[in-house]
């Protein structure tokens, strides 16, 4: 049987820090398998969607540009943050 690795990351929809509230974990577990240590933050929409945040408009809809999830200045703020406090800033 194969012993499967897990790294997870912690996410949620809010524009404050919260890497206080959940755990960093590195080889955590019996089998020292599981490990928490990055976050995700969302910027903007998906690209099939429309969603994604472009410079220019859409080729296939001129009337949109996406959009951002949440201010540059905002998810600056917390990936830098977070960056200090050791955890790996996933932006999606």
């Amino acid at each position: 049987m194969r012993q499967i690795k897990l790294y997870l990351m912690g996410h949620t929809s809010s524009d404050d820090y919260w890497g206080s509230k959940i755990p960093r974990l590195i080889n955590y577990g019996l089998h020292k398998r599981l490990t928490v240590r990055s976050i995700k933050l969302f910027a903007d929409g998906a690209l099939g969607s429309w969603g994604a945040a472009l410079i220019a408009p859409y080729n296939d809809k001129p009337d949109t540009r996406g959009l951002l999830l949440s201010p540059p200045e905002t998810l600056q703020k917390l990936a830098e943050r977070f960056y200090e406090d050791g955890f790996q800033v996933v932006r999606i």
